[in-house]
């Protein structure tokens, strides 16, 4: 019992253990709006991007991060902050970069919560 309770704590995205931290959208538009640098990292897929997007942000699919995030985001150290469109894949998502090395990781969760305009259009990482 004490097993899956300890699995099922993981599984929830604990962004304590996972070393990430979670992030308001409003503190990140913050952020942003005093010229903050920072990555915005969308890991839905392509054509959810391309749908709807926040302005600025990166792409890479979820499923595609572990190979592309090195690539296309290599400073470690910079903050990053890793969105979706409910908050589970931008908690797997910050988990992945946090494995991979990265130091300065934020689960911003559901885009939904943003404060600011969207835009349609393009794709610029994956």
């Amino acid at each position: 019992m004490i097993f899956l309770w300890n699995r099922l704590g993981k599984r929830n995205g604990d962004a304590e253990k996972m070393n990430y931290q979670k992030i308001s959208p409003v503190e990140v538009k913050k952020r942003l709006d005093a010229g903050e640098k920072v990555f915005l990292l969308d890991v839905r897929t392509e054509s959810e991007y391309t749908e709807e997007h926040i302005p600025k942000s990166l792409s890479i699919p979820l499923d595609q991060l572990e190979q592309k995030a090195g690539g296309l985001m290599p400073d470690k150290v910079i903050p990053i902050f890793v969105y979706c469109l409910s908050g589970r894949r931008s908690a797997s998502g910050a988990g992945i970069l946090v494995k991979l090395g990265y130091t300065n990781v934020y689960d911003m969760g559901a885009m939904k919560n943003w404060p600011g305009k969207m835009e349609a259009g393009g794709s610029n990482g994956a």
